[in-house]
């Protein structure tokens, strides 16, 4: 029996013979704080001309204007009130337009921003029109906020200590991490481990949950917190409601927190679609100060789906040391319809691509032979450019952003099939 193609393909855009306009608009920081009302805030406006039915796209007539300013008219609302009109140039990317957050009430949910925009003279005007969200938060009584800086995806964070100080980007690299027999030993804390990470250069620490010791666990954050790194919180059994609320209520005042992570491939074991949206709605009713990741196992398999439940998506291409082609695991071919190798939808290097070979590979000396199952690095940056497409075409550009996970297995995972 032929295997069944898997469906939940991404929607590709149809391509329009004519100029369309895709007006979106974002503020500038998710989320503001009571505490910057008295300083200016800001919306960014984008006004890419595009040729593919992307979010938003609406046809612009650019001929009949060639006189005209390329320029657009741009007024930003709130409640049916003028924030601010200023004119906007045509093809801009992330525009800054500033605007007084005075008299707008901080409170736990989100404002909708209204967005117009009009082209040419008055009397044959093209308007457009995008909507966002506001988010202005009350100042929390404890704990930390993570901004995010929608001008670069960039993520704004005080002191990993707890200490008072400015809002700094802080650039995430750590990895899973182990917690029992690494973090820990027994009952007690691993504190020269935490230290000998800080000391190599990692910014946070991801440990695996369940944690059966939750003393334990705060302990490890603690020291974490003391020594400066940043805690990426992965949320255990993330479709249990119950589950989530207990846990959030648990991390969410750690000075600490940079974000949680919920969903550790859920497109893998086919997840219900809207899995990752509900846990998504239901943190930010318990938190709000952090933003929500996750990462995605398949190339191309109702990735808006998922991905509408994150600030973050995550990619997780593994290409070294496996057969992209073939699982040795499981004695098959991979296919975009069959097959697991651990890089779906991977491809080999090109034969007689020597120099594209990845270091410590098992593949013996001289030109690659064909359908070597060698995975390129190519594929990683397909992923990562794939996603980011992906995010223009649903408008999600701006405030949705994309991380990688870079491979780094151990012997153990079944990954790493030997050649033969």
């Amino acid at each position: 029996m032929p295997p069944v193609p898997p469906g939940g393909n991404f929607p590709l855009p149809a391509q329009s013979q004519d100029p369309l306009l895709a007006f979106q608009c974002a503020p500038a920081i998710r989320p503001y704080l009571a505490e910057d009302v008295s300083m200016p805030a800001s919306v960014l406006i984008d006004t890419p001309i595009v040729y593919y039915e992307i979010a938003n796209a609406k046809p612009i007539n650019l001929s009949c204007y060639s006189s005209w300013h390329d320029e657009l008219e741009v007024t930003v609302s709130l409640n049916g009130k003028t924030l601010v009109t200023t004119g906007v140039p045509l093809n801009a990317t992330a525009y800054e337009i500033p605007f007084s957050l005075q008299g707008i009430e901080p409170k736990m949910t989100p404002y909708n921003l209204s967005c117009e925009a009009t082209y040419g003279p008055a009397s044959e005007a093209q308007t457009f029109s995008a909507t966002t969200l506001l988010h202005i938060l009350p100042n929390p009584s404890s704990g930390s906020v993570i901004k995010m800086d929608l001008r670069t995806g960039a993520f704004l964070a005080q002191p990993a200590t707890g200490t008072a100080g400015d809002y700094e980007p802080v650039f995430p690299i750590g990895f899973y991490t182990q917690f029992d027999g690494y973090l820990t030993t027994g009952s007690s804390v691993n504190v020269s481990t935490i230290k000998e990470l800080k000391d190599q250069g990692f910014t946070i620490i991801h440990p695996l949950p369940p944690f059966s010791n939750i003393t334990l666990f705060k302990q490890v954050v603690d020291k974490m917190q003391e020594v400066g790194l940043y805690l990426m919180y992965e949320i255990s059994a993330y479709m249990n409601s119950t589950s989530v609320t207990e846990q959030v209520n648990i991390v969410k005042d750690q000075p600490n927190l940079l974000l949680w992570y919920t969903a550790d491939e859920p497109d893998g074991p086919s997840d219900p679609l809207n899995a990752t949206q509900i846990t998504y709605d239901l943190i930010y009713s318990l938190d709000g100060y952090h933003p929500v990741s996750l990462v995605l196992n398949c190339q191309d398999y109702y990735w808006p789906e998922y991905t509408a439940g994150t600030d973050v998506v995550m990619q997780d291409v593994y290409m070294i040391g496996n057969n992209v082609t073939f699982s040795n695991q499981w004695g098959t071919v991979c296919t975009p319809d069959y097959g697991d190798c651990g890089c779906d939808n991977c491809v080999s290097i090109p034969a007689g691509d020597t120099a594209a070979v990845p270091p410590n590979s098992t593949l013996p000396p001289g030109p690659v032979p064909a359908d070597s199952g060698i995975g390129t690095y190519f594929n990683i940056v397909d992923r990562v450019s794939s996603f980011t497409n992906r995010l223009e075409v649903m408008g999600w550009q701006r405030t949705k952003a994309v991380w990688t996970v870079p491979q780094a297995f151990g012997a153990a995972s079944y990954v790493f099939p030997q050649f033969f």
